[in-house]
C-alpha cells in the first residue's frame, strides 16, 4: 500500500499493535529496503466449514 494508506488507514490503529511490529511498519515504509524480520502467523481456517445458508441462532 502506499505510505498515504498506510498513514490514514494502518497507523490509526497502532494502540492495538504489539510495540515491535508497530515500529517495524514505520520503518518498512519510511527506510527504501527495509525487510520485516517479525514473525507474521499464517492465516487461520476455520476447523469447521460451515454451509453460507445455515443461520445459527439461539435454538441451536
Amino acid at each position: 500500500i502506499s505510505s498515504i494508506d498506510f498513514y490514514y488507514k494502518v497507523w490509526p490503529y497502532k494502540a492495538i499493535l504489539p510495540e515491535n511490529i508497530a515500529e517495524e511498519m514505520v520503518r518498512y515504509y519510511m527506510v527504501p529496503g527495509a525487510q520485516v524480520t517479525s514473525a507474521i502467523s499464517p492465516i487461520r481456517f476455520p476447523a469447521i466449514k460451515l454451509d453460507q445458508n445455515t443461520i445459527i441462532n439461539s435454538k441451536h
